[in-house]
Formats: C-alpha cells, structure tokens, sequence
C-alpha cells in the first residue's frame, strides 16, 4: 500500500496530537495512519506558517497514541 509521510508526532495530548508536517499539501479531514497503516485519526486543524505548517489531529476512538511504534505518521 502507498503511503505519504505526514510529519512527526511534536505533541501529545488526551484529546490531539500536534505533527510537525513534512509537506504542506495534507487537507483537513485527512486520515493519518502509523507506522503499520494502523488508523491513528484525522486532520482537524492546520496551524501555524504556511511554509511550515503544523497538523492538530484528533486521534479516532480506538487509537493508542501513546503507544506510537514511531513518532512518524503518514496519509495512506
């Protein structure tokens, strides 16, 4: 399966995590996956330089974030 790397997990909290993005055409509503294409939620918001954008994602109901094999998410 192809898959796009999104940027790097900077964050976490309960309710999102903040990734530094790797490049800037990721949209909101975007499913991240993990490492092992394991859904892990989807952009809710896009913050900060337009150069050098941050993604806000909320993690989906069954995601462990904190349990992340790698701080690398991707768009699938």
């Amino acid at each position: 399966m192809a898959r796009d790397l999104a940027g790097t997990v900077v964050l976490t909290t309960p309710r999102h995590f903040l990734v530094k993005a790797a490049r800037t055409n990721v949209s909101m509503g975007a499913r991240i996956v993990d490492v092992r294409d394991r859904p892990v939620g989807q952009v809710a918001d896009i913050i900060g330089p337009v150069a050098s954008p941050y993604l806000v994602v909320r993690p989906g109901k069954k995601a462990k974030i904190r349990k992340l094999t790698s701080p690398e998410v991707f768009t699938p």
